[in-house]
């Protein structure tokens, strides 16, 4: 490079405080640097973000040793990138998504080497130390940080793990301080709701700490040097192959880390998404149906020719099928559960406060607030015949209302940790809850009785019955089971899973179950156990529904929602599954 890297080292160690955000733009620094490869120009995105990498690094990894490497290849990535990057203004939150991914795959190549030691039975003592409830944290909170995409999740990184003032977070970012502030906000309440659902609760101010106790120390000028060197060309074999990028998508939200830590499974890091620079054809042929809710969407629900939208926001939105609005439903301080009773006629949702309220669909007004969850609510349901409203929330317990009139009918007690999901079953006498206990319940609506199929890794987090009434579907072991609805017994899963599923939805048909896989919606045949189609999305999904007709999907994502048509919008996986996939979809009995 132009600059020998004791004036590099100088220039790192001597002029700039790693939290400076003072000249160049990180992206100007990377297209001066693709030009001339001068080290200066690197040395002081090292300087700038170099503390929040070691941090996530040595977070996943524990080993120093191993840490360092992977520090070493994410900056080497970093350089390899430059010119693809040169036009982003800040880098921290690609930097972080990477750190994430390289410390990850030195996780899983360790794993593996300790796997093939025991089966030599040539186990050796480590110097790394066993994962405690922290470190467990900081792999899911590293996770869930990275999902967010880069509106939310640079100025959460550039805040609040690298500790910079929000107007020094303006100023790198290029965005009014005023979007800064609404941004970071909006990104804690995501945060606050995706730990949650992975079993870790925490306040808003409590999360402020955790990220705030991102950080590291400072880098050591030892490490420092031989980054440099490594971006010079002088690389070591292990670093080298921590860089390698084939189909590895440096610069995308990492979904398949979620729940890590919590489940101890070890992620395949070969079957990414490609890089945003070799981008796939796009598989629509028409616009799908937008909902502009105005703020970011975490539920949706579909009736016969109705729709709704929620999130951490104010406000429930009643929409018509062609995007139309037709409601707005005051909701305080918002939540992540939505619900329609059978017909249309009245919505519920369950809120952060602890309450679930049913407003009226079509005017939006208030019917009822259903309060007596300690903690947030976080499930709803209606029974079949509309009576009954069933509640689920924090303190484990499910709670049955009277419709009509908002009376509490029975209180449900046997979890011990937050319920997620509620179904009832077809013909309404039994009720399923999912737990992240690791349990779920099928509750007998006229006892109280229980039976419960437990051993669910991770927890439960979502649950729907088939529409035959035999079968369970649930979100669990960061996938989707099939369970018989009487023993409990697994009957399939979707064994096609690349990311950690939370949720999914089943068709009313029966027929198909949509799942997230990163930036896509899968449909997974029932009958052939089988992925049939991909809908290919602008942004990594948040929830999805199926319209009533079992032919279109409402997908949440980013500040809206937005109506695909599968028949026009989702991409056959084979030749096989093709039009003719849709005409025997279209026999119906």
């Amino acid at each position: 490079m132009a600059t020998d890297r004791t004036t590099a080292a100088q220039l790192l160690w001597g002029r700039l405080a790693p939290g400076a955000a003072d000249g160049p733009t990180d992206g100007e620094l990377l297209a001066a640097f693709a030009a001339t490869h001068g080290e200066a120009d690197f040395a002081q995105l090292l300087a700038r973000h170099g503390r929040m990498v070691l941090g996530v690094c040595r977070r996943l990894l524990g080993n120093a040793a191993d840490a360092d490497d992977a520090f070493q290849a994410v900056f080497l990535v970093l350089s390899r990138r430059a010119a693809a990057l040169r036009g982003v203004r800040s880098v921290a939150g690609w930097l972080h998504g990477t750190a994430v991914r390289v410390a990850l795959k030195a996780r899983t190549r360790e794993a593996r080497r300790r796997a093939r030691e025991r089966k030599a039975a040539l186990m050796r003592p480590t110097d790394t130390p066993a994962a405690d409830d922290w470190d467990d944290i900081a792999a899911v909170l590293d996770g869930e940080l990275d999902r967010l995409g880069a509106r939310y999740r640079d100025p959460v990184v550039l805040c609040c793990v690298e500790g910079r003032s929000r107007e020094e977070a303006a100023r790198l970012l290029g965005w009014p301080e005023g979007t800064v502030n609404g941004r970071l906000a909006r990104a804690k309440a995501l945060l606050r709701d995706r730990l949650a659902r992975r079993g870790v609760g925490c306040s808003v101010a409590g999360l402020t700490t955790l990220l705030s106790a991102r950080a590291a120390v400072a880098v050591p000028a030892e490490l420092a040097r031989v980054t440099l060197a490594a971006v010079g060309g002088t690389v070591t074999p292990a670093v080298a192959t921590l860089a390698v990028e084939p189909r590895l998508g440096w610069g995308w939200p990492l979904a398949a880390v979620v729940g890590l830590a919590v489940v101890g499974g070890v992620l395949a890091l070969d079957r990414q998404p490609p890089p945003p620079d070799a981008p796939r054809a796009p598989a629509v042929v028409a616009e799908p149906v937008r909902l502009a809710h105005g703020s970011a969407v975490l539920a949706v629900a579909a009736s016969a020719g109705s729709l709704a939208t929620v999130g951490p926001g104010a406000e429930v939105r009643v929409w018509k099928a062609d995007g139309t609005a037709v409601a707005k439903c005051a909701f305080p301080g918002g939540g992540s559960a939505v619900v329609f009773a059978p017909g249309g006629k009245l919505l519920a949702a369950a809120g952060y406060d602890g309450d679930v309220r049913v407003w009226d669909a079509a005017t939006g007004a208030l019917r009822h607030t259903l309060a007596g969850h300690g903690g947030a609510a976080r499930a709803a349901a209606f029974s079949p015949d509309g009576t009954l409203v069933a509640t689920g929330g924090e303190d484990g317990r499910v709670r049955l209302w009277d419709a009509k009139t908002g009376r509490a009918v029975r209180t449900l007690d046997g979890h011990s940790r937050s319920v997620w999901g509620l179904s009832f079953a077809p013909d309404g006498r039994e009720l399923a809850s999912a737990g992240g206990d690791q349990s779920v319940r099928v509750w007998n609506v006229t006892t109280g009785a229980a039976r419960v199929f437990g051993g669910l890794r991770g927890g439960a987090y979502a649950v729907e019955y088939h529409a035959t009434g035999r079968t369970l579907a649930v979100a669990a072991d960061n996938t989707v089971l099939l369970l018989d609805a009487g023993s409990g017994r697994e009957v399939a899963r979707v064994a096609t899973a690349r990311t950690a599923v939370s949720w999914f939805a089943l068709a009313p048909d029966g027929r198909t179950l949509a799942y997230r896989d990163g930036k896509a919606v899968r449909l997974w045949d029932v009958a052939a156990a089988a992925d049939r189609f991909s809908l290919d999305l602008p942004a990594e999904p948040a929830a999805v529904a199926f319209t009533a007709d079992s032919r279109s999907l409402v997908v949440a994502s980013g500040d809206g929602a937005a109506v695909w048509e599968l028949r026009r919008h989702a991409r056959p996986l084979s030749p096989a599954d093709s039009n003719d996939h849709w005409a025997r979809l279209d026999a119906r009995p």
